[in-house]
C-alpha cells in the first residue's frame, strides 16, 4: 500500500469544503422563487438577488470540530459582511447576511461579539460591538464602513441583518436534504433523483468556475431546463440511434396568433433517400407555390392522403410545443423550444447537417449553434415542408381539430415535450395524451 509522504499536501478537507458549498448552493437553487437570481461565487459563496432590491449573501464553511467566537474566521466574515452591507446601502439595496458552518461554537463568553454570534441580547451598544471588530481588523476600509453606519444610524440594523448558524449538518446531511427536495419535486416525472442531483451539482460546479459573473448566475427557469434535459435524456435513451455521413436534422417552427407554438425536428438517417421518397409520395404537393412557409393549419390539413405512406419511411420525429405568452421573454421561450428539439434530435451526434425551414427560424438560435453545421433549406425541400406540415398539424390538434395524420405517424414520434406543464411523451403515448389539459 502506498503511504502519503506529506499529509499537509492532501487537499481532502478543501474538497469537502467545495462539495459542501455546491450542495448548499443546490439546496438554495431548488428554493428559488421566480423573482430571484442565484449567483454562485459572487461576493460570498452563495448570493441570492431578489427583484425587490434585496440581497442575501451567504458564507458556508465545512469545518471539523468547533470554532471560538474570537476566531479569525468569524471576525473576518463579520468584517466582510460589514463592508458588504455598506456597499449595498450606498447602492440603494437592502442586504442580509448568513454565516453557516458545520462547526459548533466552542466558547460561551459574555462579550458583545460572543452574544451577537449566539443570537442573544447584549448590554453593549451596537456601535461599540462593531468598533471592537473594526479595531481587530485595523483596515481603513473597515473604519470607513463603520463611519458610514454611524452617519446613517445603521449600526443596529446591520447587526440585525447578520445571522450565524453553527452545528449545521455536514455535506452528507445536506446531500440527504437535497435528495429529499428532489424526490418531492413534481417536475421530475419519473426521472431518477440521483441523476438529477448529479446533473445539478455538475451545473453548479461549472457555473462556479466561470470567469464572467454573468455566467455564474442561475435562476428557477434554468433549473426547469436542466430537469427538462434530464427527462428528455430518459425518454431518448430508450432508442438506438444511427448516425452516418448522410444523416441530417430538419427543423421547422410554427406559431399561431394566440401564441401556441411548436418546434419539430425531423431526423433522417439517410437524407437523400428520404428526400426522394418523400417527394415521390407527395407528388410535389409540398412544393406547390401556395405552400410558401407562411402556411396555416388549414393548408397543412389538405395533405392527409399522404400520411399512411409517409409513416413507412425511415425518419424520427422530435417535438417541443406549448404556449409562448406575449412578454419580453417570448423570444427566449421560442429559442428554448427550438434548442430543446434540436438537442433531442442530435442526441449523441457529433456531426451532421442541420436544415432550417426558413431564415427567421435559423436566426432565433444561430449564435448558439457553433460549431453545428446549419443552413436554411431550399424552399422546394420536401423534408422541411413535411416538418412544417407536422408542426401545423400539432397546433391544429391542440386547437381542437381532429388530425388523423398524427395518429398515423404516431410511431415516428420519439419524444414530445410540452412546455407549459413540463410533460414528456414517447411513441408509446397516444397523441390525445399530448393535448390533455391544454391551456
Amino acid at each position: 500500500m502506498i503511504e502519503v509522504r506529506d499529509p499537509k499536501r492532501v487537499a481532502t478537507a478543501s474538497i469537502r469544503g467545495y462539495l459542501y458549498q455546491f450542495l448548499c448552493t443546490a439546496r438554495t437553487w431548488f428554493e428559488l422563487r421566480p423573482n430571484e437570481v442565484l449567483w454562485c461565487e459572487g461576493n460570498e459563496d452563495i448570493d441570492r438577488l431578489i427583484s425587490s432590491g434585496e440581497v442575501i449573501e451567504e458564507q458556508v464553511k465545512h469545518i471539523g470540530g468547533s470554532v471560538a467566537a474570537s476566531s479569525a474566521i468569524l471576525k473576518k466574515s463579520a468584517i466582510n459582511f460589514l463592508k458588504g452591507y455598506v456597499a449595498h446601502h450606498v447602492a440603494g439595496r437592502q442586504a442580509r447576511f448568513v454565516f453557516r458552518t458545520t462547526a459548533d461554537l466552542s466558547s460561551f463568553g459574555t462579550s458583545g461579539v460572543d452574544l451577537w454570534l449566539r443570537g442573544l441580547p447584549s448590554n453593549a451598544s451596537a456601535d461599540l460591538l462593531i468598533q471592537e471588530l473594526v479595531d481587530w481588523d485595523g483596515s481603513a476600509s473597515a473604519q470607513d464602513a463603520l463611519g458610514h453606519l454611524r452617519a446613517n444610524s445603521l449600526c443596529d440594523l446591520f447587526l440585525d441583518a447578520c445571522k450565524w448558524h453553527f452545528g449545521e449538518c455536514d455535506y452528507q446531511g445536506v446531500r440527504n436534504q437535497l435528495m429529499a427536495h428532489v424526490m418531492q419535486d413534481s417536475r421530475l416525472g419519473g426521472a431518477d433523483p440521483q441523476t438529477v442531483v448529479d446533473a445539478v451539482l455538475a451545473r453548479i460546479a461549472h457555473a462556479s468556475s466561470a470567469h464572467q459573473l454573468s455566467d455564474r448566475s442561475l435562476n428557477a427557469a434554468d433549473l426547469d431546463i436542466l430537469i427538462c434535459d434530464t427527462l428528455v435524456a430518459r425518454c431518448i435513451q430508450r432508442h438506438a440511434f444511427r448516425w452516418d455521413d448522410d444523416s441530417a436534422v430538419f427543423l421547422a417552427f410554427f406559431e399561431d396568433p394566440e401564441g401556441l407554438a411548436c418546434a419539430v425536428a425531423l431526423r433522417a438517417e439517410h437524407a437523400c433517400l428520404l428526400r426522394d421518397a418523400t417527394n415521390a409520395i407527395c407528388d410535389g404537393v409540398f412544393t406547390h407555390p401556395g405552400f410558401n412557409g407562411q402556411h396555416c393549419a388549414a393548408d397543412a390539413l389538405t395533405f392527409y392522403s399522404a400520411w399512411d405512406e409517409l409513416a413507412k419511411l425511415d425518419f424520427d420525429l422530435y417535438v417541443t410545443w406549448g404556449r409562448v405568452p406575449t412578454s419580453k421573454r417570448r423570444v427566449v421561450r421560442r429559442r428554448w423550444l427550438l434548442m430543446r428539439v434540436l438537442r433531442m434530435a442530435r442526441w449523441r451526434a457529433e456531426s451532421g447537417q442541420v436544415y432550417f425551414a426558413d431564415e427567421q427560424t435559423r436566426s432565433l438560435i444561430y449564435p448558439m449553434l457553433v460549431p453545428i453545421d446549419a443552413c436554411v433549406a431550399p424552399h422546394s425541400d420536401p423534408i422541411v415542408a413535411l416538418g412544417a406540415a407536422i408542426s401545423t398539424w400539432i397546433i391544429a390538434e391542440a386547437n381542437g381539430q381532429n388530425v388523423q395524420a398524427l395518429t398515423g405517424l404516431r410511431r415516428k414520434f420519439r419524444c414530445v415535450c410540452k412546455w407549459d406543464r413540463q410533460e414528456f411523451f414517447t411513441q408509446d403515448d397516444p397523441p390525445e395524451r399530448w393535448f390533455s389539459g391544454v391551456d
